[in-house]
């Protein structure tokens, strides 16, 4: 009796050891239980991926999903993460959930016909109930058409109407600086926006990063989402009049629905009349 107790623990560690499961975490966090040898496919190109639980729940495709999440999690806030599924009908949970980990971090999805979905920054979808997998179908239905586009490997620069604003053509408020798609919109001056999300992203504890925008109106929301990711740091916005704009450690706003900038009069209005001021 003993004996063949002993055979069958053998056959269930080999059979487990086989399975090469993956744990998931609710954070969209993964935890390998083995070398990562086991079930998996190359990539998944529609075959079962490689064995995952997640919840108590197989998730097909494992070995292709999992990179992706690996990818949200080290992507800096503001960036887009972008995959090409053509071959896949529906993605997992455990993506979603690391969206909702990673908030300032979006993902677009290349699927069949040319089109995309993409779920922005601050978008994903909260779990009902035991909820394991999102149809592409569902998702392009909840994220609009608009989300339905042939895409290319990189957002393509576009070349707006010139301004007569700043006659310099170097990115100091003149519109027709380079903008670039992000989250699905066109963020006008990104060429100038980008690098005060590096300074803030760099910047140490309690510093202030102080810039100057005289010649624009907005602020994007990729800088304010910046803020919320580090909220010990602060940024002085220097505008026209003389005046400027400080969003104090802490104070960034929290994003609307999809709102994808912030006029300067109503960040005025938010952070009161003491914030205009001589140099």
């Amino acid at each position: 009796m003993k004996r063949a107790l002993s055979l069958l623990l053998v056959i269930a560690l080999v059979l487990a050891c086989g399975a090469g499961a993956i744990l998931v975490t609710a954070d969209g966090g993964i935890r390998d239980s083995d070398s990562g040898r086991g079930g998996g496919g190359r990539g998944g190109r529609g075959g079962s991926g490689g064995g995952s639980i997640y919840n108590g729940v197989v998730v097909a495709n494992a070995s292709f999903w999992k990179p992706v999440v690996s990818k949200i999690r080290k992507a800096a806030p503001g960036e887009t993460v972008r995959v090409s599924a053509v071959t896949y009908k529906e993605m997992p949970e455990m993506v979603m959930a690391a969206l909702r980990a990673f908030p300032n971090v979006s993902l677009e999805i290349r699927i069949s016909g040319g089109r995309k979905i993409i779920i922005p920054a601050g978008g994903a979808l909260e779990r009902k109930g035991l909820q394991n997998s999102y149809s592409f179908s569902s998702l392009l239905e909840h994220y609009g058409t608009a989300a339905s586009a042939a895409v290319t490997d990189a957002p393509a620069p576009v070349q707006p109407a010139k301004s007569s604003a700043s006659p310099s053509g170097r990115g100091n408020g003149d519109t027709s600086s380079w903008s670039y798609a992000r989250n699905g919109v066109l963020v006008p001056n990104a060429s100038f926006w980008n690098p005060v999300v590096s300074k803030i992203r760099k910047a140490e504890p309690g510093e202030t990063i102080s810039i100057s925008a005289t010649t624009y109106k907005e602020m994007p929301e990729m800088v304010m989402a910046a803020l919320r990711a580090f909220p010990d740091v602060s940024l002085e916005i220097r505008i026209s009049g003389g005046r400027k704009i400080i969003i104090p450690a802490g104070g960034a706003l929290e994003r609307k629905g999809l709102q994808n900038s912030y006029s300067f009069s109503s960040l005025l209005e938010h952070y009161g009349a003491a914030a205009p001021a001589s140099d």
